[in-house]
């Protein structure tokens, strides 16, 4: 099989915002929301304004997210 032909890697493959935006089913201002709030990690590049992050650094970002909101919440004693 010829190499130039192959997909890339997951860890290699960059993601615009208005990928994400098709990813997650939202608004593009939704995406900016998140990345501007911290939801989102920050680009891991920006060419000319243009902001990108490789599809392994959202896909730990997602794992990171559900892990946090399934850990149970410890009740305080009153």
């Amino acid at each position: 099989m010829n190499d130039e032909f192959r997909e890339p890697t997951p860890a290699k493959r960059a993601l615009r915002a208005a990928q994400l935006t098709d990813r997650y089913g939202v608004d593009p201002r939704t995406v900016k929301r998140w990345k501007d709030t911290g939801v989102l990690p920050p680009p891991d590049l920006t060419i000319n304004g243009i902001d990108y992050w490789f599809e392994a650094t959202i896909e730990r970002n997602e794992r990171e997210n559900l892990s946090a909101r399934r850990k149970p919440q410890t009740e305080t004693a009153a």
